[in-house]
């Protein structure tokens, strides 16, 4: 099962084929359910900004790590399908060992072996999940399916991507294309699920659409830039302090870096004293428990280049209350 947007969808219908698995269930169980995730509107002449990220995933299958090759394990129990076919990308997410709660992306494969994107850190006797990973089409649709806006790149709803510089995609009422000379296709750009983005609309009305997946029970970690813009995302459904993002752990943060969240409708920044979160503002305030929404994203910015890319860790906290 793919991580899937139910589209136009009401609550109240979903809620009789939906709910998150905690009556009756231990932690070691792995509840599924949905959230609702919604598009701010512009104003019609002005556009305004959401973030969305992906607080649910969808593993399929499951294994442990015989042997590391380069950028290849082998797992000799396994028996993969075809893993690598671009309309529908999968991703392995690790789930021990030092690499625990990463994604790599599965750019081909064998029966028994897996060649992933960017792999380290992996060693013999790991465990991994193999994860289904959304696509531009399969998260968002067309514009018949109300959820996202299409037209021309002035009109349309802008998809911001960041991956080391920002791209931007807009659906032109045939293919999702990137906003660059030449328009190329990208329906089957892929979204891994620790994914974050920006969300730009022009149009007036808000639209909100349903996923649907497992609930992520194992520890989210996200590499941040050594310099410059980090989108981090809340892949948990629920919501998460400042203070335990675990943002504030990454190597060399400094008080000039900063934080950025617009969940409140205008971007509001926020650093790290050393000792607590402070928004950046008169007074400066204690924010430490600032909210991060589930399935919401936020910038990093670094203000000078440390020299070493950075993680942050956030442990799933909500696990006791399910």
């Amino acid at each position: 099962m793919k991580t899937k947007t139910l589209k136009l969808l009401g609550c109240a219908l979903l809620s009789g084929l939906f709910a998150f698995v905690s009556q009756a269930q231990s932690v070691s169980s792995t509840p599924v359910g949905y959230v609702t995730q919604t598009i701010k509107a512009g104003t019609g002449t002005g556009r305004s900004f959401s973030t969305l990220a992906l607080p649910l995933y969808s593993p399929e299958t499951s294994g442990q790590v015989t042997s590391v090759s380069g950028s290849t394990i082998t797992d000799d129990s396994a028996s993969f399908g075809d893993l690598s076919t671009s309309s529908a990308p999968y991703a392995v997410k690790i789930t021990s060992g030092s690499a625990n709660g990463k994604y790599f992306t599965i750019s081909s494969n064998t029966g028994t072996t897996l060649t992933l994107s960017g792999l380290s850190g992996v060693n013999s006797g790991d465990t991994f999940e193999v994860v289904a990973v959304d696509t531009l089409a399969s998260l968002f649709g067309d514009p018949s399916d109300g959820v996202i806006v299409g037209g021309s790149k002035d009109d349309a709803d802008i998809i911001w991507i960041l991956d080391g510089s920002w791209s931007k995609y807009y659906h032109n009422g045939t293919n999702w294309v990137q906003d660059r000379r030449g328009s190329p296709v990208n329906n089957d750009l892929p979204l891994s699920p620790d994914s974050g983005m920006l969300i730009s609309r022009l149009s007036d009305q808000a639209s909100s659409f349903v996923i649907t997946g497992t609930v992520p029970s194992g520890q989210s970690v996200i590499g941040v830039s050594s310099a410059g813009a980090t989108l981090w995302s809340n892949t948990f459904p629920v919501d998460v302090e400042l203070q335990d993002t675990g943002i504030q752990n990454i190597a060399g943060l400094t008080s000039d870096d900063t934080v950025y969240d617009i969940s409140s409708g205008s971007w509001k920044k926020y650093f790290y004293d050393g000792t607590n979160w402070r928004e950046q503002r008169r007074g400066n305030p204690i924010s430490d428990d600032h909210i991060i929404a589930s399935g919401s994203a936020i910038l990093i910015i670094k203000a000078s280049d440390s020299g070493v890319d950075g993680e942050v860790v956030t442990e799933p906290n909500y696990i006791s209350t399910l």
